[in-house]
Order: structure tokens, then C-alpha cells, then sequence
């Protein structure tokens, strides 16, 4: 990306974009994905 060009970034605050918690969401895919990291979160 250049100096010049600009990103936007798009938050979703209330639910209008998604209906779900994207942490919720966040955290099913890390455990689905690396399930042997699941104690690594709690030490």
C-alpha cells in the first residue's frame, strides 16, 4: 500500500452489520482451529 492510498476501517457497535458477537465468534474459531492452545488461554 502507498503513502497515498487510505483504508477504512468498518466497526459494527450495534448489531446493524452482524447479528452475532464477533468475540464470541472469534473465540469458537480459535478452538475449532487450535483446540491444543485452549489451556495456553488460562496460563
Amino acid at each position: 500500500m502507498n503513502s497515498d492510498e487510505q483504508s477504512v476501517l468498518y466497526i459494527d457497535l450495534h448489531g446493524t452489520l452482524l447479528d452475532s458477537d464477533m468475540l464470541v465468534e472469534s473465540g469458537f474459531s480459535f478452538i475449532k482451529n487450535k483446540p491444543y492452545k485452549l489451556l495456553s488461554l488460562f496460563g
